[in-house]
């Protein structure tokens, strides 16, 4: 969770020498970029709050969803993130599209605020058995997408019991409930969600997991399960 916690709580992002750089400039690069490079740029452009991507940052992004680009999965995903559903819909449409980027780029449009992806999301999700699969390639998508949908499908799945999770730390033996797991993912995308996670760590802030997962149960219940959802990082 370290990794999560760089770009949630870490805005921008900074060159070599310290300097910070702006998004425009760091898209700029990506167009001319190696492909290990094009990818380290658009992990670091997830740092960025969406109101950086001004004019100018969304039509180099544009550009990089182009037939041929390195790491399209990632550019799509930005795309998605800062609300550019014009190309993303022309990318959909357009003959030819590789079939390993269609989910990113439904994805994608999910985030933009396609209703009809996003309930189609849900519902797959919903189908799902909680587990490590699920926690590990499932949930993140569903966190991603920001939708009441996705996340309903998060904070039901958060009221079960299944107990066959791997901890968090991978040298802590034995299996937890898959709830703990939910309670990071859900922690920094809810608004006045009662826990948070640690800056550093990415880790959740409490001593006591099954304590801290009856609190966020009760909170929940207490609301119907509706929240509010940020929307302004990635």
């Amino acid at each position: 969770m370290a990794a999560l916690a760089a770009f949630l709580f870490t805005f921008g992002s900074f060159d070599a020498y310290g300097q910070a750089v702006s998004l425009t400039a760091l898209l700029e690069q990506a167009a001319s970029a190696s492909p290990t490079e094009a990818y380290r740029l658009a992990r670091r452009a997830r740092r960025y709050p969406v109101a950086d991507y001004d004019e100018a940052a969304r039509t180099r992004l544009a550009a990089l969803l182009q037939p041929g680009g390195p790491h399209r999965k990632e550019w799509v995903l930005l795309a998605g993130y800062a609300g550019l559903e014009a190309p993303l819909r022309a990318l959909l449409e357009a003959p030819g599209l590789p079939a390993e980027l269609l989910p990113n780029v439904q994805l994608a449009l999910a985030r933009c605020g396609d209703a009809a992806l996003a309930r189609r999301l849900a519902r797959n999700a919903r189908a799902m058995p909680l587990n490590d699969a699920f926690i590990f390639q499932t949930a993140p998508a569903l966190a991603y997408a920001r939708r009441p949908e996705t996340v309903g499908v998060l904070i039901d799945r958060l009221m079960e019991d299944e107990t066959g999770c791997t901890p968090a730390d991978a040298e802590t033996a034995g299996r937890i409930p898959c709830a703990y797991r939910l309670l990071e993912i859900l922690a920094p995308i809810v608004v006045d969600f009662p826990l948070a996670l640690d800056p550093d760590t990415g880790d959740l802030q409490t001593q006591n997991y099954a304590e801290a997962l009856a609190q966020a149960r009760y909170w929940l219940g207490q609301r119907n399960g509706r929240v509010a959802l940020r929307t302004d990082f990635y």
